[in-house]
């Protein structure tokens, strides 16, 4: 009598009286021969344990390891490597380029590619490696091939020279020290230190001048002043009473002086 005044036990309760009795670690229902056995690390729960078996079963008979579904695509990706998003790429630009607005685009561009293309983190990181290897041997390759052109162009010009090459040489190094390192430093990026018309040019252009101990002097004898030295007596100048007395005996002479002064600062 007493078992017919028993309440049936729901699925519902059965089910959770099961969830409550199961281990707190699924392995401590295992044997200790295999419980800390290495390749259950990862497996968090038997349900993971069925998922590796069915994988791996799928192996053994097939071969074939490829996810079935997008989800198991995600996380079969996921779990050999490829980061969560693509700005998770460990792999970093140089600095030396890494805020370059074009080599920026370019490398979240690749980035983007290689998450779509479930590219894991360590093999972006070694196609990124030869990547920038190819990039910088072809630049190496790049300047050679310039840099002996340049030496085959300076080479036809020495010979087409003659015995007067070394003094143009020695005359154009004297024009450049007087312009300035800034123009020196310009001209050698440009490859225009290695061009026979731009070396004339400079040549003409300081045919009209000597070098001196002090400065440069145009061939009549004037000295070239600096722009320093032009301010600085353009100042004395107009502190010079004459200069503004056009009684004074020496006013024309200033006055002559400051045309040729400002011709100078302002050449038209």
């Amino acid at each position: 009598m007493d078992n017919e005044n028993q309440t049936p036990e729901t699925p519902a309760q059965t089910q959770a009286q099961t969830q409550t009795q199961e281990p707190a670690d699924w392995r401590q229902a295992l044997s200790d021969s295999i419980r800390d056995a290495e390749e259950f690390k990862g497996i968090n729960s038997v349900e993971e344990l069925a998922n590796s078996y069915i994988s791996a079963k799928r192996f053994a008979v097939s071969g074939d390891l490829t996810p079935k579904t997008p989800q198991e695509e995600d996380a079969f990706f996921a779990k050999i490597g490829r980061p969560a998003e693509a700005k998770g790429y460990t792999f970093a630009l140089p600095e030396e380029i890494g805020k370059d607005k074009d080599v920026k685009a370019l490398f979240d561009a690749l980035r983007k590619s290689a998450f779509a293309g479930n590219v894991t983190d360590s093999q972006f990181t070694r196609q990124m490696n030869a990547f920038m290897g190819a990039v910088a041997e072809l630049e190496e390759q790049e300047k050679q091939t310039v840099n002996a052109q340049r030496q085959k162009v300076m080479e036809e010009y020495a010979a087409k020279c003659g015995e007067n090459f070394k003094a143009k040489m020695n005359d154009l190094n004297t024009i450049c020290r007087s312009v300035g390192d800034e123009f020196v430093e310009h001209l050698i990026e440009l490859g225009a230190g290695h061009d026979p018309v731009v070396i004339e040019g400079l040549l003409k252009l300081g045919s009209g001048y000597v070098e001196k101990e002090g400065g440069l002097y145009r061939t009549d004898g004037g000295r070239v002043l600096t722009n320093g030295e032009i301010d600085k007596e353009i100042a004395a100048i107009k502190a010079d009473k004459a200069y503004m007395d056009g009684q004074d005996p020496r006013h024309k002479s200033t006055v002559d002086r400051m045309t040729v002064l400002m011709k100078m600062k302002y050449p038209s």
